[in-house]
């Protein structure tokens, strides 16, 4: 699967129901940390002490029917497969009211579910907005919502740890598991954890963290398609179980 790097780096599936704050959510498809270098030390973005910078919390834009189930698919395709950036799909006059829905400068005043840096050639996705959704869903889209503490919390995570050797199967005491232990103890997200409340609201049984997720397909979807659900087949590498949610189990400590 294709990696999507940015400065701030990003899960391309998530493990939703997974996200407590003792669960770090463990993304199928890993990405190197920017600043990362070679030689000695951690693999790169295996680091618990990386250079961590939230993206800024935006009220998240309204959910719409902009796009079709099929533009969806497509997004989805270039996004994680696709091999120009999706620069086809952003410049087709056909897609724009749905390219303004699925992705939003990371300095506009609200942001929808994929945020962004830079233009043209020069875009990058800097997040996939799975709090927004989770604000939205659970109707509070302040700065101190659980939706944005778990987008602060999920990035740290990914930015430090999801390229770990074992990361899309932690095992215990493997370096995924290792990595997170120390990234919230004492590294670089020791103040991002979700606090418990948060935990119960999300992943209750009648959680929001359901109606969000688990694929970045869903997440548009939900977002953009008015919610309908498109297949995926076999796009996604790795499906959405991704990572073992187990493996990282009680790693980020309470």
């Amino acid at each position: 699967m294709k990696k999507l790097a940015g400065p701030w780096l990003l899960s391309v599936t998530l493990l939703l129901p997974a996200c407590t704050s003792q669960d770090p959510p463990a993304p199928p498809a890993p990405n190197a940390h920017p600043d990362a270098g070679g030689g000695a030390g951690p693999p790169v973005g295996c680091d618990p002490t990386a250079l961590f910078t939230p993206v800024p919390w935006a009220t998240p834009t309204a959910f719409s029917s902009a796009c079709t189930q099929t533009q969806v698919a497509t997004y989805h395709t270039c996004l994680t497969i696709g091999g120009d950036n999706c620069a086809s799909f952003r410049a087709d006059p056909a897609n724009a009211s749905c390219v303004a829905c699925i992705e939003t400068d990371v300095g506009a005043p609200l942001h929808g579910p994929i945020v962004t840096s830079g233009t043209g050639p020069a875009l990058q996705v800097v997040q996939v907005n799975w709090g927004g959704c989770i604000a939205t869903r659970d109707m509070d889209t302040s700065a101190g919502s659980c939706g944005a503490k778990f987008n602060v919390f999920n990035d740290c995570y990914v930015n430090d740890c999801s390229s770990c050797l074992d990361a899309n199967n932690p095992a215990q005491n493997g370096p995924t598991v290792t990595c997170t232990m120390t990234a919230f103890a004492t590294g670089s997200c020791a103040g991002d954890k979700v606090a418990t409340a948060c935990d119960q609201e999300i992943n209750s049984d009648a959680g929001v963290a359901n109606a969000c997720g688990p694929q970045i397909l869903d997440l548009v979807a939900t977002w953009c398609a008015a919610g309908m659900p498109v297949d995926a087949g076999a796009m996604e590498a790795g499906g959405a179980g991704g990572g073992d949610a187990a493996g990282i189990m009680d790693a980020a400590g309470d």
